[in-house]
């Protein structure tokens, strides 16, 4: 268990004064505990001697947090490098980026919002050129407004694709259903053509005559009978 510090004892206090201090030090128990529980039993010599969870997590961070200038610089290459991929969900994308900004701002190096609103526009794809050129020559944009249109946009685009997908199968549908129809009649058509001027010659053995007597077969046996004498 971590010791108290002996700062901690109470002295010349009035009774409000005790409760209120009282209240501090079982929430500071609980929160050392929490810190506690969160690292290795290797790192527990590290804080061992700390009075307070605000000295334990200051030793932390002072040990594992590298606050450096190539720890910042690595951070704000990140920021903006940072591309949304064609597709990807906004709200993951405006996640990645509040982390990264959340990161610097611990670090003593806040971005400042109309730099966010910049690099958070140019990270966009290209799909959200038509946005973005709108959005660029809004004067009174803020970094809020700025999340909140492109959510919005984001779920208008989901519905039009569902409309257009919805509409595509719907007229597949129905196209092939006429299609069907039209080849139907059209071969039912071309039958009844075929068989109105198409019929079976009994002389010559094949298609292709409208009357047996336009055989040309037939007719030249005919000629020939005729000339032949019997």
């Amino acid at each position: 268990m971590i010791q108290r510090s002996s700062k901690q004892k109470k002295e010349k206090l009035t009774e409000e004064e005790e409760k209120e201090l009282d209240t501090w030090i079982e929430q500071d128990i609980i929160a050392c505990e929490a810190i506690v529980m969160c690292i290795a039993d290797s790192h527990l010599a590290e804080v061992q001697d700390c009075a307070s969870a605000h000295e334990m997590w200051a030793s932390l961070c002072g040990r594992y947090q590298r606050n450096t200038t190539a720890t910042k610089a690595d951070l704000i290459k990140q920021l903006f490098n940072l591309k949304m991929a064609e597709g990807s969900s906004i709200g993951d994308h405006l996640n990645n980026m509040a982390e990264l900004a959340s990161r610097l701002a611990s670090l003593k190096r806040p971005v400042d919002e109309e730099y966010m609103i910049t690099i958070l526009l140019n990270s966009l794809p290209p799909s959200w050129d038509s946005f973005v050129s709108i959005q660029e020559d809004n004067d009174e944009l803020t970094l809020e407004i700025l999340k909140s249109k492109l959510l919005q946009q984001e779920f208008k685009q989901k519905e039009s694709k569902a409309d257009i997908a919805l509409y595509s199968r719907q007229r597949h549908n129905t196209g092939g259903s006429s299609n069907n129809h039209h080849m139907q009649g059209k071969n039912q058509h071309r039958s009844q053509h075929s068989s109105s001027k198409r019929t079976f010659c009994t002389f010559c053995k094949s298609w292709g005559h409208h009357t047996a007597d336009k055989c040309f077969k037939r007719k030249a046996a005919s000629a020939q009978a005729r000339q032949d004498p019997q």
